[in-house]
């Protein structure tokens, strides 16, 4: 909280407890904070898949055409998850 100076006045707590349904699976898994929501983003095979289709769509500079870029995307997930 701020007072009308802009200094910090008082601290609350923040209640950051979620079940985001990042692999939109029939049983998601609740998160508390920010540590817990990235452990989870970072195990998630969607999430990587994601990354690299976008990943892909910045470089190249176009959507991308599964029969066509489909072996570039599969092995740029692959590095998303290998290094």
């Amino acid at each position: 909280m701020f007072d009308a100076t802009g200094a910090v006045s008082q601290w609350l707590p923040v209640d950051a407890t979620s079940v985001p349904d990042i692999d939109r699976r029939n049983d998601p898994v609740q998160v508390t904070d920010g540590v817990s929501l990235s452990t989870q983003l970072a195990s998630s095979q969607r999430l990587a898949a994601c990354f690299a289709r976008h990943g892909f769509r910045y470089v190249v500079g176009r959507r991308e055409d599964v029969r066509r870029d489909g072996c570039t995307l599969e092995a740029m997930d692959r590095a998303t998850t290998t290094g």
